[in-house]
């Protein structure tokens, strides 16, 4: 495959400047508060912050755009870690990846034997945890414990079926594997029974949302919440073939036209999604969600890296689309530029049930519910992203600022609102910011054991000392 990487540091600038311009726009001030809104999770795997159309000019998502300008629009969401496995432990359950032991993605294809799978190139040497732990809450069991009937569909990549999602809070599921890819998204997706009713030849999105929408007709007299987390447009790079033939005649060739065939496919799903909301009579109390695990495969425009190795805490690796809608709740056409973080879904869809984020312990995340609302602001003044992969490994954002952590003391600073093609590395003219945030960082490691054995001299590999993550 050929992989287009583009440098960004000109006039992409502008593009940047107005965008850090953008305050949290108010929502609807609430009066009475409405009934608890059937809730609807939209997750989809590497769909890059630039990719959607309402940020990129590379596809077109005309449904995906519908809904932004329905609800409100973070332009500024993090994976809490921007690699698989990790991004989605935290997503689920609003606790840092990190601290849940998951700091790569699941590599180990026996978890039962082997808790903890060792580093291969990691230089810190940290083990990584090779399923969701026992014992974790997600948003599954909160809502359940609020009267919820929760389903999850779809990729999953946290452990296999001991550790599926029926068996973390979720009352059934459909679509579930122990794989973290697709083989094919044309039918057959597997070798294995997931699906294999499926006809041949069927675009793996089109059955995702075949399931969510007979999932939303079985279920217009309960209040449900369906966590629908897309394979799609994760690799291998097949395109729907209807998709891929309009896109080669608006002029892309090869592998970009498989891969616009990828993500109107989604694109297409989330309109047939939202139009079986309409037509049950549900959409108008329904919070609809969606968002990314993290960047793309590609580097795009106006952000700089990817989500492959090296360049993945870049903008482009660790940036994702997120929005939110509900109707008569969140005011439409709404933006928030504050940078949020994944884990922040946790407890947003708690408060927004009903419930109480505050009882479940540990979480790394911050309700955004009174923002969407428009009763306050995003109560985080800043946020980590951290994966143990390579010599760049950690991201600390506070405000316009952004740390860049390399295992070897090498830091960068960037004021990604005047730079978000994060060109114009400042540690050197900041130093005492540089210092607060590597400071910053150094303490949240230690209050989670995972600072790096005195005198290691990277990359040898050696041990991290104490790391004991919770259950």
């Amino acid at each position: 495959m050929n992989r287009i990487k583009i440098r960004l540091c000109g006039w992409f600038r502008i593009g940047a400047v107005l965008a850090g311009t953008i305050a949290c726009l108010p929502g609807l001030t609430a009066g009475e508060p409405a009934a608890r809104p059937n809730i609807v999770v939209l997750f989809v795997d590497d769909l890059g912050w630039a990719e959607v159309g309402f940020q990129g000019p590379h596809h077109q998502t005309p449904h995906i755009d519908a809904l932004a300008r329905s609800g409100m629009v973070f332009t500024r969401a993090y994976a809490a870690s921007p690699a698989c496995s990790p991004s989605r432990s935290g997503f689920v359950t609003g606790r840092h990846p990190a601290e849940l032991g998951i700091v790569r993605h699941l590599a180990d294809r026996n978890p039962e034997v082997r808790e903890f799978a060792p580093s291969v190139d990691d230089p810190a040497g940290l083990p990584s945890r090779n399923r969701l732990p026992a014992g974790a809450q997600t948003y599954g069991h909160a809502l359940q414990r609020l009267g919820y009937h929760t389903a999850h569909h779809g990729k999953w990549h946290l452990g296999d079926e001991k550790y599926h999602p029926i068996h973390f809070g979720f009352h059934e599921q459909a679509g579930v594997t122990n794989r973290g890819l697709a083989v094919s998204h044309l039918a057959p997706f597997w070798p294995d029974q997931t699906y294999a009713d499926a006809p041949p030849g069927t675009y793996l999105a089109d059955r995702q949302a075949d399931d969510a929408i007979a999932f939303i007709q079985a279920n217009t007299r309960r209040r449900f919440l369906l966590s629908l987390w897309f394979y799609g447009v994760h690799s291998p790079v097949i395109g729907r073939p209807d998709f891929v033939t309009e896109a080669k005649r608006r002029g892309m060739t090869g592998e970009m036209a498989e891969f616009d065939g990828m993500v109107r496919a989604v694109d297409d799903a989330v309109g047939r999604i939202l139009r079986a909301l309409e037509v049950t009579g549900m959409r108008d109390n329904t919070l609809v969600l969606l968002t990314s695990d993290q960047g793309s495969y590609f580097e795009r425009p106006p952000l700089r890296g990817s989500k492959i190795r090296t360049t993945a805490l870049f903008e482009g690796g660790a940036r994702v689309p997120f929005l939110v809608s509900w109707p008569g709740r969140i005011r439409p056409g709404t933006t928030c530029a504050k940078p949020i973080s994944l884990t922040d879904v946790f407890p947003t869809l708690v408060e927004a049930a009903g419930g109480d984020p505050t009882t479940y312990p540990k979480l790394d995340g911050r309700s955004l519910l009174p923002v969407l609302l428009g009763r306050g602001g995003v109560a985080r003044e800043r946020l980590i992203s951290y994966r143990s992969y390579d010599n760049q490994y950690a991201a600390v954002v506070e405000g316009p600022w952004k740390l860049i952590a390399h295992r070897d003391g090498h830091h960068e600073l960037y004021h990604v609102l005047n730079d978000t093609a994060e060109c114009s590395d400042r540690a050197a003219a900041e130093p005492q910011l540089t210092r607060r945030l590597t400071q910053y960082l150094a303490d949240w490691e230690d209050s989670l054991g995972l600072r790096l054995a005195p005198n290691t001299q990277l990359p040898a590999g050696t041990l991290p000392r104490a790391w004991r993550p919770g259950p």
